[in-house]
């Protein structure tokens, strides 16, 4: 796979335009990530990761934007109340969903499909 790699990047290298261009574009990234960043909310885990790991490469920039995202947003699990399904489940249902008339199973799934 390296030599793969290889013949692809040695043209393109040897190439000064478009090491530019590519230069060129990197940067222009880097400064509307870096806007893009000051414009979200603060947050404790986005602001210890400010500006450090930007030149990294490209997964240190989708890790630090996917974990600005998720630090901020509730998890609505933790909002929920606990509530005991199995107590709303009819006792006969387990013997409909696995009967072999189909029209059995459909009346199973739809008793447990009401309690939702």
């Amino acid at each position: 796979m390296g030599d793969a790699i290889s013949a692809f990047l040695v043209p393109i290298s040897t190439d000064t335009s478009k090491m530019e261009k590519i230069q060129q574009y990197q940067e222009e990234a880097t400064e509307e990530f870096k806007k893009f960043q000051e414009s979200q909310p603060k947050s404790v885990g986005n602001s210890e990761k400010t500006g450090d790991g930007v030149e990294g490469g490209g997964a240190s920039l989708s890790e630090e934007t996917e974990t600005a995202a998720t630090s901020s947003a509730m998890d609505p699990w933790e909002i929920m109340d606990a509530e005991d399904v199995g107590k709303k489940i009819e006792k006969g249902v387990e013997g409909l969903l696995v009967d072999k008339n189909w029209k059995e199973r459909v009346a199973g799934g739809e008793s447990i499909k009401v309690l939702y």
